[in-house]
């Protein structure tokens, strides 16, 4: 984690060549929650979210 507190990291070079997740495993995680009665919808969890492409995908993961 120290190297992201460098003033020598670029943010802009990360985030280009961060991976994505495919938008076919959200679909997945909304439908399982869809189908699950005791699943929650409340909180969205993403564990160590970088540059928070995750996190917006997770957006509409919230009381209906």
């Amino acid at each position: 984690m120290t190297t992201f507190g460098k003033s020598t990291f670029d943010t802009s070079i990360y985030a280009a060549f961060r991976p994505t997740c495919p938008r076919s495993l959200f679909d997945f995680i909304f439908r399982y929650h869809e189908r699950n009665k005791g699943a929650r919808w409340d909180r969205p969890v993403d564990l160590g979210c970088g540059t928070g492409q995750a996190t917006v995908e997770l957006t509409p993961f919230k009381v209906p």
